[in-house]
């Protein structure tokens, strides 16, 4: 066991916190939020092309177009997330130049701007 001696050190310091002063962070100027009309309009639209393919994937679709529209969001999600966002934005691995063109081509198809976009705008994000 350790020897109590040093519980009076512990108080001593507990008690000379108060004589620091209070520190306060620092206050960030108001956020100004810009509207990109752009986007709004893209994701909205895509929205409700995405409650149209809802209805018809249950009402007309067949297994194949099923399968077929789950690989290519699968791809999407891979290309946006091992490529814009871990390669590219955070760059936590290097990959050579053919894996580079399939990654930029899987993160087209989420049709989340091109790849550039989205790298600066990550970016920013975590500023």
């Amino acid at each position: 066991m350790a020897p109590s001696s040093t519980h009076t050190e512990i108080t001593t310091i507990v008690e000379n916190e108060e004589d620091y002063p209070k520190l306060v962070a620092p206050q960030a100027a108001p956020r100004k939020y810009d509207i990109v009309y752009f986007n709004l309009l893209t994701f909205g639209y895509a929205h409700l092309i995405t409650l149209y393919g809802m209805y018809l994937a249950w009402t007309t679709a067949t297994w194949k177009t099923l399968i077929f529209n789950h690989i290519i969001f699968m791809l999407a999600a891979v290309g946006v997330t091992a490529g814009a966002h871990r390669l590219w934005t955070h760059r936590a691995y290097k990959a050579k130049m053919p894996l580079q063109i399939i990654l930029m081509v899987m993160n087209t198809l989420a049709f989340q701007n091109t790849a550039i976009h989205w790298v600066r705008e990550h970016r920013m994000h975590h500023r």
